[in-house]
């Protein structure tokens, strides 16, 4: 086997993570709850919220679910970052939606961890499709 025909793949992949990655994190520059004075919350379920992963993943299928018609989320793309921000943690998720990926991540406030955001990047736009959504 050619070792080319596997880490180029995997160069591009990263690279596009990469890319993705930035985009949120200059969209999310400042917490979540920055965002918001007057948005409809989004809310599904009542949760323990001490798993926060569970939590985070349960949010994100539900808004998949909810707004990404036939979206199918993508093995092992779950990822956890519980430091990102000094009171926010931040996780994210793949999701292939017809020929693109939207990437949707989620933000739970450290100290009140009830208090959660999703938003949703769309790798085709390069771009935010919706701004952070508070949820209950």
């Amino acid at each position: 086997m050619n070792v080319n025909h596997v880490v180029l793949p995997f160069l591009i992949v990263v690279a596009s993570a990469g890319a993705l990655f930035e985009t949120a994190i200059h969209t999310a520059n400042t917490p979540p709850s920055d965002h918001h004075q007057n948005t409809v919350v989004e809310s599904h379920n009542d949760y323990q919220f001490d798993h926060h992963d569970d939590v985070a993943i349960e949010d994100m299928l539900h808004h998949a679910a909810m707004h990404l018609d036939a979206a199918v989320a993508v093995s092992n793309s779950y990822v956890a970052l519980p430091t990102w921000k000094p009171t926010w943690e931040l996780r994210w998720m793949d999701f292939r939606h017809g020929d693109h990926v939207v990437r949707l991540y989620h933000a739970t406030d450290h100290s009140h961890p009830e208090t959660r955001y999703i938003v949703a990047i769309d790798d085709a736009e390069h771009g935010v499709i919706d701004d952070w959504i508070p949820l209950q």
